[in-house]
């Protein structure tokens, strides 16, 4: 049982841990306010396809960390979890 718990508090350890980092790189290349950022990465990670229509405005950086984060929420953080 407590493996179980562990694994668990790991993914979302790690899936905390790329938003945020995302958040904070976006925040750097981006002059946007940070609930605008924090909504597109949590959208992109979570791949639900909602936009506040920044993304067509993020410089080519941001929009490799968006892509990155579509790509790594797509697989799953449980997927990441188990590749390390």
């Amino acid at each position: 049982m407590r493996w179980v718990v562990a694994r668990a508090l790991t993914i979302a350890l790690t899936s905390l841990i790329l938003v945020f980092v995302s958040v904070f790189a976006l925040s750097i290349t981006e002059q946007a306010s940070l609930e605008r950022i924090l909504f597109e990465v949590v959208s992109a990670f979570g791949t639900v396809g909602l936009s506040m229509g920044m993304t067509v405005h993020l410089t080519v950086c941001g929009k490799l960390v968006i892509m990155c984060v579509m790509f790594l929420g797509e697989i799953g953080p449980l997927t990441i979890a188990f590749s390390f």
